[in-house]
């Protein structure tokens, strides 16, 4: 789906009141599903449009809806392109198998990278708290010693 197609959804649904969670939530193995997590991705490679305030408004309000059905790939997509730091890593810090695909796709394509500041934020929040659960784990168990 292209920018422009983004567009035209989120008139629509404005215009005619059209209930698009639930659409989503019937279509998610369907029509709105993702070829593949790197086609997803491919799409912030083209960065549909999103200087114009309009393309920012509809991307944040496809985000709001993906979150609130949970569609994780178009989470990672829209957030990724919004450049939603605090939502790409809560999402993140719970579905480690998304961040090391999110990871590992946006390092090894060149078109992705200016998003690497936002990667490296990512990671750096992370492994803080990865760090910071460990020492919980090890307080705790040295506590009952």
């Amino acid at each position: 789906m292209s920018g422009k197609e983004l567009s035209k959804l989120v008139a629509f649904v404005k215009g005619t009141q059209f209930d698009l969670v639930e659409y989503l939530q019937r279509e998610r193995l369907g029509s709105v599903r993702l070829d593949n997590f790197a086609s997803g991705l491919e799409l912030i490679g083209q960065k549909p449009q999103m200087g114009t305030l309009q393309s920012i408004l509809d991307a944040e309000f496809l985000l709001a809806h993906m979150c609130s059905i949970k569609f994780e790939e178009w989470i990672v997509v829209l957030a990724s392109l919004l450049r939603r730091t605090e939502v790409l890593f809560d999402l993140f810090q719970h579905v480690l198998r998304l961040w090391r695909a999110y990871s590992t796709t946006l390092q090894s394509h060149p078109a992705f990278e200016e998003y690497l500041d936002l990667l490296n934020d990512l990671e750096e929040q992370l492994s803080s708290v990865t760090y910071l659960d460990g020492q919980r784990g090890s307080s705790t168990s040295s506590d009952r010693s």
